[in-house]
C-alpha cells in the first residue's frame, strides 16, 4: 500500500485548505496511509467537519472514504469517533486496530493510543502519545492529544505547554482551545481561560457549548 499525500496537481483546491486540513505537507506531520486519492480527498473533507464538531456531517465522509478504500486505517477511527451507536463505535474501531498494519507508524500510535483511552489505560495512552509528539512535534493533532492525556492524568501544566504548542503550530485549530480552556480552569488560571474560550467561540460559535 502507497503513502498518499494530500499535494497533487490532480486536487489544486486542497492546496487552499487551512494548514490543519491537510495531514502531510510537511516530514513533521502524520501521515495519512490510503491507497486511493479519492478516498483521502473524501476523509480530509470529513475531518474537517470533525474538527468543526459537525460530526453527525462528517459521517457520510468517512463512509464513503471506506467504500473506495476498506483498510483505511484512520478513517475506520474516525468513523469510529463520530459514531452515533455503540455498535458502530467498537465495530469501527475493531477495524481501525485490524488496519493499522498497513498504515503509518504515527498513525498506528494514534490508534493504539485511543484504544488505550476506551480500554481505562490512561497511562499507556499517555505513552503512545508521547512518542506521537516526540516523532511528529510540528503536528497540532499529536500536540493536542498529548495535551488531553496529560488532562487525564491531571497534570495540568503539562497539558497546557502541549495545548498552546497546537495553537501555534495551527492558529485556527478550534478544539486545542476547548482544550486549553479547561486545562486553565483547572489551574485556576480564569483570565487565561476566559480569553482561550473567547477564542474558540470566534472559532466556533455555532459550538452549543459557546452558548
Amino acid at each position: 500500500m502507497r503513502l498518499i499525500r494530500p499535494v497533487s496537481a490532480l486536487f489544486p483546491l486542497l492546496l487552499a485548505l487551512a494548514v490543519l486540513a491537510a495531514p502531510a505537507l510537511s516530514a513533521e506531520k502524520i501521515p495519512v496511509t490510503s491507497s486511493s486519492q479519492k478516498a483521502l480527498s473524501l476523509y480530509l473533507d470529513g475531518r474537517r467537519l470533525f474538527d468543526n464538531l459537525r460530526l453527525t456531517d462528517a459521517v457520510p465522509y468517512f463512509e464513503n472514504a471506506l467504500k473506495v478504500d476498506g483498510n483505511f486505517a484512520l478513517a475506520h477511527l474516525f468513523l469510529a469517533q463520530s459514531a452515533g451507536t455503540a455498535k458502530t463505535f467498537f465495530e469501527e474501531m475493531r477495524k481501525a486496530e485490524e488496519a493499522s498494519g498497513g498504515a503509518s507508524h504515527g498513525e498506528q500510535l494514534m490508534i493504539k493510543g485511543f484504544v488505550a483511552g476506551v480500554n481505562a489505560r490512561p497511562g499507556v495512552q499517555l505513552e503512545m502519545y508521547q512518542e506521537l509528539v516526540k516523532e511528529y512535534p510540528g503536528d497540532e493533532r499529536a500536540q493536542m492529544l498529548v495535551g488531553t492525556a496529560y488532562m487525564a492524568q491531571q497534570e495540568f501544566p503539562q497539558a497546557v505547554e502541549h495545548l498552546k504548542r497546537a495553537i501555534d503550530i495551527a492558529p485556527e485549530f478550534a478544539p486545542a482551545y476547548n482544550q486549553l480552556g479547561y486545562a486553565y480552569r483547572s489551574l485556576q488560571q480564569y483570565d487565561e481561560s476566559e480569553t482561550t474560550f473567547k477564542k474558540y467561540t470566534e472559532l466556533l460559535p455555532t459550538d452549543p457549548s459557546c452558548s
